[in-house]
């Protein structure tokens, strides 16, 4: 009987050693003792945490400042860094909060860049001053005070700002939308006087970060075969790159008041609820590229004086085409006038690869002219209703066919009209 009692007490003491050995293992904290660097056994009062924590608990109490020297990944539910003091870091230096880890505490947060992986926790409510911010959360609750100034990164979930808290980003600074979305819960979110937003992956529609006065270069580059669609009226100011998939316009409108950076194989998308207008004061450095037989209603070129805007692909104006100043050069592009030619100081402009349609039952206001040096387009079709007529009173030259069809009529007022292809109709 006594065997058994004392057989029974060593196993229970050595499954005790075990369980305890297992938690020294598994769950060591550090805590800062004084300020210092994050790999100094000083700063932790002995023992340096490792850069990669995957099982231990790292505090930075009120009080201490500890410098990130180096990245910091921390992966796996045991893994947490709770910040009360300070932490900040040299330059270049990366917080990395992986799946199931966690970053907590009220303190400040002043490092290089934080890197938040699908799956990471995050209850800091603190201040946190970043050059960089990269998240791929799920559903990111953003409680703390943000600063960013250089980068923000929504590679996936949602990073939604929370009551209590706020992101302000810095001039200069560019918005990176791959399949991410940024939204309002209750915090602010302050744009800055100047910024950029690229879209990068995939079908994304827009969100707040086109809502800021300071929106400069927009740059789409979702991919051939998918859409970043509007989800409210856009103005530019900046540059507008269209590098591949379709900017779609939807039910809105678009306002070019700054330049179309040339080459990409991205195009613009429409509807015949949607505006464009053309206002950059210097003319267009790339061609304004459409989708197949995008339609438009009203088309305003408004660019100045020996300036030009270029058409790629096929374009339908359902309303009306306004030629306010500049020309509109139809380019290796197709246009089909639906509506009514408005006058303005404005011109047509053709190559002999352009296609222009002029159509209506009801009647054309204004003349078509074009302008000098782009005289010239290559089909030429004219459908308009009984009795009904558009003036040429500029030189053109057809080099393909010119059809006139139903009852309409092309009227030639003291200038040359040069037919080079086949006349029909």
């Amino acid at each position: 009987m006594k065997k058994s009692v004392l057989s029974f007490k060593i196993k229970s003491s050595l499954l005790l050693m075990m369980v305890f050995s297992q938690v020294a293992v598994f769950a060591t904290t550090f805590t800062a003792t004084t300020s210092g660097n994050y790999s100094s056994g000083t700063t932790w009062g002995g023992t340096a945490p490792s850069f990669n924590i995957s099982t231990d608990a790292v505090i930075i109490p009120s009080g201490f400042t500890v410098t990130l020297d180096g990245n910091a990944t921390f992966t796996g539910a045991l893994a947490s860094m709770q910040v009360e003091g300070a932490l900040s870091s040299v330059q270049g230096a990366v917080l990395n909060v992986g799946p199931l880890a966690t970053l907590s505490g009220a303190g400040a947060i002043n490092v290089s860049a934080l890197n938040l992986q699908a799956g990471a926790i995050t209850t800091f409510s603190g201040a946190a001053v970043l050059d960089s911010i990269n998240t791929s959360v799920a559903n990111l609750q953003v409680v703390a005070g943000l600063t960013v100034s250089n980068k923000v990164n929504l590679a996936a979930g949602t990073l939604s700002v929370a009551t209590g808290g706020s992101i302000t980003m810095m001039p200069g600074v560019t918005i990176n939308v791959a399949a991410g979305v940024l939204t309002l819960n209750g915090g602010t979110v302050t744009l800055p006087a100047s910024y950029n937003v690229v879209y990068s992956t995939g079908a994304i529609t827009t969100g707040l970060e086109l809502g800021g006065p300071g929106l400069h270069d927009i740059t789409v580059a979702v991919g051939a075969g998918n859409m970043l669609n509007l989800s409210s009226d856009l103005t530019t100011s900046g540059t507008l790159s269209l590098v591949s998939g379709d900017l779609f316009i939807g039910n809105h409108d678009l306002t070019v008041n700054g330049d179309v950076a040339a080459g990409g194989n991205g195009a613009i998308a429409s509807s015949v609820l949607s505006n464009i207008s053309v206002t950059a004061a210097g003319g267009l450095s790339g061609t304004l590229n459409f989708a197949d037989s995008t339609n438009v209603n009203d088309l305003t070129i408004n660019v100045g004086t020996g300036n030009h805007v270029t058409l790629g692909g096929v374009l339908n104006v359902a309303g009306n085409l306004t030629l306010t100043s500049g020309t509109f050069n139809i380019g290796n592009g197709s246009l089909s006038i639906n509506g009514a030619v408005m006058p303005g100081a404005g011109y047509l402009g053709g190559t002999a690869s352009s296609t222009l349609s002029v159509n209506s039952a009801s009647g054309i206001i204004g003349p078509l002219n074009f302008a000098t040096g782009a005289q010239t387009v290559g089909d030429f079709t004219v459908n308009l209703g009984f009795g009904i007529q558009i003036s040429l009173v500029s030189d053109l030259e057809v080099k393909g066919t010119l059809n006139i069809l139903n009852s309409g009529g092309l009227a030639i007022n003291s200038v040359t009209l040069t037919v080079d292809g086949d006349l029909i109709g």
